[in-house]
C-alpha cells in the first residue's frame, strides 16, 4: 500500500484495487451483514420487515452488503454509499439495480435507516462520525463494529466497546449495545452491534412491546376459555349488529372484522347469509377460539392471524372492530384506525365504552376491587372524532347504543337487593333517564373516502354511524 493518509479516498481506492479480494473483502461484508441482520432484537426485525423504509448501508464496499438488504427487506428502497470510486464501480457492475452514491462522508438525504457494518473502526474519532451522520437518519441507526480488539488492524484507528457508546447521542437513546458470535474464518474475535433509535422510533417501538405484552395476555385468555354457549342477550346484541351493518351494505359485501377475539360478532354477520366474512386477530389463541366457534355453529369464514397496526391492502367494504380502542392512547388509536382504514375500500366502524354509562363504571369499579379484572387498562371514551380524523378519516359521526346490554352490569353488582336491583332496572328501561347516561356503548362510523362517495353521511344516515350494538372481544364479557 502507498504512504497515503488511511481513509483517504486515494488510500481506500489503491485498497479495493490491490488487497479487497486477496483479504476476502465480499464474503465479509455480505456474513457481517448476515450477522447483523440475524443479531437484531425482535422489534428491530419486525420494524425493518414490516415496513417500506428507505435503508442505506454507509461504506458499502462492493456491495454485496446492499444486495443482501435489499433480499431481506424486499418492501423497502436500500442505496449504497462509499468513498471509493473504485469500489462504487464494481458495485455498479454487480448491482446495477441498486442506488449507490459517491461522498466523501456526506450523506446527500435523509433515509429511515442508516446501517454501518465495519467501518467506524477506521476512525480516530468514531463517535464524531455517528454524530455527523444522525441527522440523516429519521428512525433507525444500526452499527457493527469489533469488539475491544487488541492490537488494532494497521488500518483501524480505535478500539471499541460497549462504553463506547453512550446512552444518548444527540436526540437518538441507544436500544442495545450487545456481543455477537460471527465466522472466525471471517474475523479473529467477536463483534459489537449497537443500535440506536430516534425519539419517534423508541415511541413506536415502546408501543409495540406494550402490543407484545397484550398479545401474551390475550393468547393466556383464550387458551384457558372454555367454548361456551352464547345466552339470548348475546345472541341479541350479535344479531342486532349484524341487522344495522345489513342496512348500511349490500348483499356480498366483504367485512372484515379486525381484532375479533372470540368472534362472536361477526358469527351474527356469518349467520345471516350476506356477507363475506374475515376474522382477524393477533393472538393466535384467540383465532383458534374463533375457528372453533364457527365449526361448532356450522359458519364459514376466514381466519387471518395479523397485527391491526400494520398496513393491509384495501380489501374490505366494512372494517370494524369492538372493545380494543379503549386499552390505547390517542395517538395509539390513530394508528390503530389507520390499520383498520388501509384494509377497507369504503367503511371503517369501532364501538367502545361509553364513558357516561355510570353502570358500568360501578360493575368495573367492583369487579377491580374484587381482583376480577382481567383486562388492563381500558378508558372509555366519550368522543371518537378525533381518533377518526387522527387515522385520517371522514369521520360520519357517533351514536350511543346498547341500553339493555347495560343492565348486565345491574344485575351483576353484589350485594344490591333484588327489589332494589328491579326498581334500578325498571327505571333504566324507562324515557327518565337519557341514552348518554344508560347506554353501555359509543359507535363511530368513519370512511375512507369523502362522504358524498361513500353513500352514507351524518346528514342522510344511518346518524346511527356504528350501524348496530357492538360486542365485546369475546362475547362473555362487555367490552
Amino acid at each position: 500500500m502507498s504512504e497515503q493518509p488511511i481513509n483517504s479516498r486515494g488510500w481506500w481506492d489503491e485498497y479495493f484495487a490491490e488487497s479487497w479480494r486477496a483479504h476476502g473483502g465480499a464474503a465479509q461484508t455480505r456474513h457481517f451483514m448476515e450477522r447483523l441482520l440475524t443479531e437484531l432484537l425482535a422489534p428491530e426485525k419486525s420494524y425493518l420487515r414490516s415496513r417500506s423504509l428507505d435503508v442505506l448501508d454507509w461504506g458499502c464496499a462492493f456491495g454485496e452488503g446492499v444486495d443482501l438488504l435489499a433480499r431481506s427487506l424486499p418492501a423497502s428502497r436500500v442505496a449504497g454509499l462509499d468513498r471509493s470510486t473504485v469500489a462504487l464501480d464494481e458495485a455498479r457492475r454487480q448491482y446495477p439495480q441498486y442506488e449507490f452514491i459517491l461522498s466523501e462522508g456526506d450523506i446527500p438525504r435523509r433515509f429511515d435507516v442508516i446501517v454501518v457494518s465495519n467501518c467506524l473502526e477506521h476512525f480516530e474519532r468514531p463517535l464524531d462520525v455517528v454524530e455527523a451522520q444522525l441527522p440523516f437518519c429519521k428512525h433507525l441507526y444500526i452499527a457493527l463494529v469489533p469488539y475491544d480488539e487488541w492490537p488494532l488492524e494497521p488500518s483501524h484507528r480505535a478500539r471499541l466497546t460497549e462504553d463506547s457508546f453512550p446512552q444518548r447521542l444527540g436526540q437518538f437513546t441507544r436500544l442495545y449495545a450487545r456481543q455477537i458470535n460471527v465466522d472466525p474464518a471471517r474475523w479473529k474475535g467477536k463483534q459489537l452491534l449497537v443500535a440506536y433509535g430516534s425519539p419517534a422510533y423508541v415511541a413506536e417501538r415502546n408501543g409495540r412491546e406494550a402490543r407484545a405484552r397484550e398479545q401474551e395476555k390475550w393468547n393466556a385468555y383464550y387458551a384457558d376459555l372454555p367454548l361456551g354457549d352464547a345466552d339470548p342477550l348475546m345472541e341479541s346484541f350479535a344479531d342486532d349488529l349484524a341487522e344495522r351493518i345489513a342496512a348500511l351494505l349490500p348483499e356480498g359485501s366483504r367485512i372484515l372484522e379486525a381484532g375479533c377475539g372470540g368472534g362472536w360478532q361477526s358469527l351474527g354477520l356469518a349467520r345471516t347469509g350476506r356477507f363475506q366474512v374475515t376474522l382477524m386477530d393477533f393472538s393466535q389463541a384467540a383465532l383458534d377460539y374463533a375457528r372453533r366457534l364457527f365449526e361448532r355453529e356450522g359458519q364459514t369464514a376466514e381466519f387471518i392471524y395479523g397485527d391491526v397496526f400494520e398496513s393491509g391492502a384495501p380489501e374490505f367494504d366494512l372494517v370494524f372492530n369492538a372493545g380494543v380502542l379503549e386499552h390505547y392512547t390517542l395517538a395509539e388509536q390513530g394508528r390503530f384506525l389507520r390499520g383498520m382504514a388501509s384494509r377497507s375500500r369504503n367503511l371503517v366502524m369501532a364501538l367502545v365504552p361509553n364513558q357516561s354509562c355510570y353502570w358500568y363504571w360501578l360493575w368495573r369499579t367492583q369487579e377491580a376491587s374484587r381482583d376480577h379484572w382481567p383486562y388492563g387498562k381500558e378508558t372509555p371514551l366519550a368522543d371518537m372524532s378525533a381518533a377518526f380524523e387522527a387515522a385520517g378519516l371522514n369521520f360520519l359521526g357517533q351514536a350511543y347504543m346498547g341500553e339493555d346490554w347495560a343492565e348486565v352490569f345491574i344485575t351483576n353488582l353484589a350485594g344490591l337487593d333484588r327489589d332494589l336491583c328491579d326498581l334500578i332496572l325498571k327505571l333504566h328501561r324507562g324515557p327518565l333517564i337519557p341514552s348518554p347516561q344508560k347506554a353501555y356503548l359509543l359507535a363511530a362510523l368513519g370512511s375512507v373516502a369523502q362522504a358524498d362517495q361513500t353513500g352514507v353521511s351524518p346528514s342522510n344516515g344511518p346518524r346511527d354511524p356504528a350501524a348496530g350494538r357492538g360486542a365485546n372481544r369475546s362475547c362473555d364479557r362487555p367490552i
